[in-house]
């Protein structure tokens, strides 16, 4: 028995490792910050604390098995087995400029490298996730995300031995270039102490200093828009649905809705959404090219909807699912078709199109309709004729030309 099960691993190895090379692995890239100064990454830290001089930073990407067969894996973290050896992992490789592979994150930082949960990718599988980067300092470095699983088999608890796939599989290079700050840069990084992100209580003073800094950018791309090119489509619409019921809280803008950093003021509904957006729309004057850009333009659009532009949200939206980086386009695109599909982008009625609120009635009137002094009457017009509404609820007809002065009768 012992000798037909290690056959049929052996079998089912030999038929990975060829399967290995039939890229069964679609792995993009989609946004990436392809130049930043220092102190925007995170710091690295390992068991021992923060590794010295460091930097972390992170890269969006999309994990496609492209396989018509369930491709056996097993994660890190799957029960039974926690050494990680070997194990199927998403993971960052990072290259300088003489082509000499750096260290990888350590663990610490890199926890979330293996996202799976399951023995088996099913076809179809696709996963978006933010792999870290861990870079040295300042420079300019070459990075590539990576699929391999080196284990060929796995024996779990009950001790039972299964055949895995095994197999390495590379997306195309990008550049992530590490700069010294400049300028504005310069000044905010000099007066936080090299570190202009690391405390989030002093982001106020931040946006009040420096508003046109990368470092100002990075706080208001990661308060208002980070993560809505993730958000799931259905999520993002039932937002737009409830409207303003949400948009309230404290917010970084004067009683005129003008930014300020220093202060801010308790907003709600569209007052709020004008403050954010007046945000929003400063770091796109100065970072229009900005990793995050896009992300910042699909919340513009979207604000458009709760602000009654919806033939502007969706033009907007129509805009980026063409010319937006790729996760950007596809979720324009999936949410102008949801909205679309649920009726939600209709004109909306505006003040002007409003039916016109009732005036008091002309005492004239009241006595042509024999209404009793102290009895409210309402007068609305309707076309070719005239109403009056009484607090009865009765309502009394007269022509816009009378035959002659009469009291009508009372319906």
């Amino acid at each position: 028995m012992r000798i037909a099960k290690l056959c049929m691993v052996i079998a089912f190895l030999a038929m990975n490792t060829t399967a290995a090379s039939e890229d069964l692995f679609s792995i993009r890239i989609v946004s990436h910050p392809s130049a930043l100064p220092l102190g925007i990454p995170m710091q690295v830290y390992n068991t021992k604390g923060p590794v010295e001089g460091w930097i972390k930073t992170h890269m969006t990407v999309v994990v496609s098995y492209k396989g018509n067969d369930a491709l056996p894996i097993v994660p890190s973290y799957f029960p039974g087995y926690w050494d990680g050896r070997g194990v199927f992992s998403i993971f960052a490789e990072v290259f300088d400029q003489s082509g000499l592979k750096l260290a990888p994150c350590p663990p610490e930082a890199f926890a979330d490298d293996v996202i799976l949960g399951a023995p088996k990718l099913s076809p179809g599988w696709s996963e978006r996730l933010e792999a870290p980067v861990c870079v040295p300092g300042v420079g300019t470095y070459k990075v590539r995300v990576v699929a391999e699983q080196t284990r060929g088999s796995f024996t779990n608890i009950q001790g039972d031995t299964l055949a895995l796939w095994t197999g390495r599989e590379v997306s195309d290079s990008v550049s992530v270039e590490v700069t010294e700050p400049a300028g504005t840069d310069r000044q905010a990084y000099e007066a936080f102490d090299r570190k202009p992100l690391g405390n989030s209580e002093r982001n106020g003073e931040l946006l009040s200093r420096f508003p046109t800094s990368t470092y100002a950018a990075y706080v208001v791309w990661s308060k208002y828009s980070k993560g809505w090119a993730a958000v799931e489509t259905d999520r993002a619409v039932d937002v737009l649905a409830l409207g303003f019921k949400h948009e309230k809280g404290l917010a970084p803008c004067d009683a005129k809705l003008r930014p300020i950093g220093d202060a801010e003021s308790r907003l709600s509904g569209a007052s709020y959404v004008q403050c954010r957006d007046a945000w929003l729309k400063s770091v796109l004057t100065h970072h229009s090219e900005a990793w995050f850009a896009d992300e910042i333009r699909l919340r513009l659009a979207l604000d458009q909807y709760l602000l009654g532009e919806n033939a502007t949200c969706a033009a907007q939206l129509e805009g980026l699912s063409k010319q937006a980086r790729v996760d950007v386009a596809i979720k324009a695109s999936e949410i102008l078709a949801a909205l679309k599909e649920k009726g939600m982008l209709k004109p909306k009625m505006r003040d002007s199109h409003r039916r016109s609120a009732p005036s008091p009635c002309a005492p004239a009137r009241r006595r042509m309709l024999d209404i009793p002094p102290g009895m409210p009457a309402l007068f609305r017009s309707t076309g070719a004729s005239s109403s009056w509404h009484i607090s009865s609820g009765r309502t009394a007809h007269l022509r816009s030309v009378l035959p002659a002065p009469r009291i009508p009768t009372l319906q």
